[in-house]
């Protein structure tokens, strides 16, 4: 992993300091009426019942208590009370575009996430998703500690979620962190993405070249993911046409998103950066709060 790649998730690691998570009710599984910390006991430790849904292992059942109340009763442990956090980065290759601060931007917002969730008394895990969704090595802790962050996918993330479907923790919360610029429909990806979640957040992280292009005249472009090369001519009708696609592609998104009931926010990598990662489209969503 390149030096400054660690760079940047210290530096967000740093920045995340003076923020929380935001925790909904449903991410705390048990009925004790209260966030569990981690500085006691271990994941073993019981601490609550609830009823048995679909797709709970079988060996939690209290057969006890179903033989008292014919209602199949799930024993809860520590780790399934406490609140977690699923990050999942984008690593397309789209994600690193040249002369921009897209790559600065998710990485940086990762490592505040990460130090939100601590703070938040949060356990949290850290997926890569490139040509596949894997685990990112180290990625339960910190997140200067985290390593293999490369960005080389070629495929979009309704693909690579489809090929590798990864285990999420129930009624946790999710986290993407990416530029969303994929044409498969939206739903594709968040409805896998999303279920069994208590919350969903999808931060789109766009450069400010991208909403508002500089370029003029004869320009070629590459597609980062495929190579494919296209000369194009570009004026104002053609920017203005840009402009409206994207448009159009967010709203699809925002579309999508209430769907499943995630929550979109979009911010602009070089943005952030000037205003030293106050992060106000994200408090104001109730993703995060200062502290």
């Amino acid at each position: 992993m390149k030096p400054v790649y660690r760079q940047l998730l210290r530096q967000g690691e740093q920045a995340g300091m003076r923020y929380a998570l935001s925790i909904p009710r449903d991410a705390m599984r048990g009925a004790t009426g209260y966030q569990l910390g981690h500085g006691s006991g271990s994941s073993l430790d019981f601490k609550d019942f609830r009823e048995y849904e679909m797709g709970d292992d079988l060996r939690s059942i209290d057969w006890g208590a179903y033989a008292r109340s014919d209602k199949l009763i799930v024993k809860l442990y520590r780790e399934e009370v406490s609140p977690h956090l699923d990050i999942l980065m984008d690593l397309s290759c789209s994600m690193d575009l040249p002369n921009t601060q897209k790559q600065a931007g998710l990485l940086t917002l990762a490592g505040i996430f990460s130090s939100a969730a601590a703070n938040a008394n949060c356990s949290q895990g850290c997926w890569s998703a490139a040509d596949s969704v894997q685990p990112v090595p180290n990625g339960t802790l910190r997140a200067s500690a985290w390593e293999g962050i490369e960005f080389t996918g070629t495929r979009n993330l309704s693909e690579s979620l489809q090929l590798t479907p990864p285990r999420w923790r129930r009624h946790g919360i999710r986290v993407l962190l990416s530029d969303l610029m994929w044409e498969a429909d939206p739903l594709e990806f968040l409805r896998p993405f999303a279920d069994g979640a208590a919350a969903v957040h999808i931060i789109q992280i766009l450069a400010r070249e991208e909403i508002a292009p500089s370029l003029m005249g004869n320009s070629r472009l590459v597609d980062l993911e495929s190579g494919n090369q296209q000369e194009v001519f570009i004026d104002t009708v053609t920017r203005q046409r840009y402009s409206e696609a994207l448009a159009r592609h967010q709203q699809n998104w925002h579309q999508a998103c209430r769907q499943v009931g995630a929550t979109l926010a979009v911010v602009t990598a070089e943005t952030m950066i000037e205003q030293a990662w106050r992060l106000d489209a994200l408090e104001q969503a109730n993703i995060l709060a200062s502290i």
